[in-house]
């Protein structure tokens, strides 16, 4: 189940990322994108779809947890159904937008967020660790999200 889609506005460059951030209900929702996996020029805004639901689990997320919309099998495209991003969402993203999987660590919790950690499963990594507004989640909050990131302007 989608549970935000919205647009992020370009932030700030770190020594290894690029971050966008949105203000949500007095919030900053911040993700962070390795440079190397990022445009050229870098899009000033970026359209963010979190997408969380208990059906979601370890497998699905492995296999698609870091791929470009490009890389998707079918057998992909039929698991993400389950959730909610469906084959026409999927193809409106672009061929260069990216999904990136999120699993939240023991203690993640801050005050007004709850910081996820990217998988960590995969040799390069596309996407960083997002801080999600606690007003956007379920309670008790989930323990693995996805999130579909388009390349705007």
């Amino acid at each position: 189940m989608r549970i935000f889609h919205d647009r992020l506005c370009l932030d700030k460059k770190t020594d290894e990322s690029f971050r966008w951030k949105r203000d949500v209900d007095g919030v900053k929702f911040q993700l962070y994108i390795f440079q190397e996996r990022v445009p050229r020029p870098v899009p000033k805004i970026i359209e963010v779809s979190v997408f969380d639901d208990k059906s979601l689990f370890t497998a699905l997320l492995t296999r698609v947890g870091r791929k470009s919309v490009s890389q998707l099998s079918e057998i992909d495209k039929s698991a993400l159904d389950t959730i909610g991003l469906d084959e026409a969402q999927i193809r409106n993203a672009g061929a260069e937008a990216i999904l990136g999987a999120a699993f939240k660590p023991q203690g993640a919790d801050r005050t007004k967020t709850v910081r996820y950690n990217a998988s960590r499963n995969f040799k390069d990594l596309e996407f960083g660790d997002p801080y999600v507004p606690k007003s956007i989640l379920r309670d008790p909050y989930p323990e693995r999200l996805l999130f579909l990131v388009r390349w705007i302007d």
